[in-house]
């Protein structure tokens, strides 16, 4: 048996927290597409190209990108002014 040592309480969390993790977290291309989309369209429209250039395996919904967005905000708007 290997023996795991976490080393932080933010690993922890991550490998105890119920559920799977975002496509958006585990995806980097598709992590990368939205960070370069998501402020200069509607979640609804960013979903729709994700859908095109992804396919049904790897979209993610409208309410997602959102989450993503409110998590993320900051960050993602100090990067787009940036540009």
């Amino acid at each position: 048996m290997t023996e795991h040592r976490i080393t932080s309480l933010a690993e922890w969390r991550r490998l105890h927290k119920p559920g799977n993790p975002s496509r958006l977290d585990t995806d980097e291309e598709l992590r990368s597409f939205v960070e370069e989309h998501i402020s200069r369209t509607t979640f609804h429209k960013l979903a729709a190209l994700i859908l095109q250039r992804f396919g049904s395996e790897r979209s993610v919904s409208p309410t997602v990108l959102h989450r993503y967005w409110s998590k993320h905000k900051e960050r993602l708007l100090n990067n787009a002014t940036a540009e």
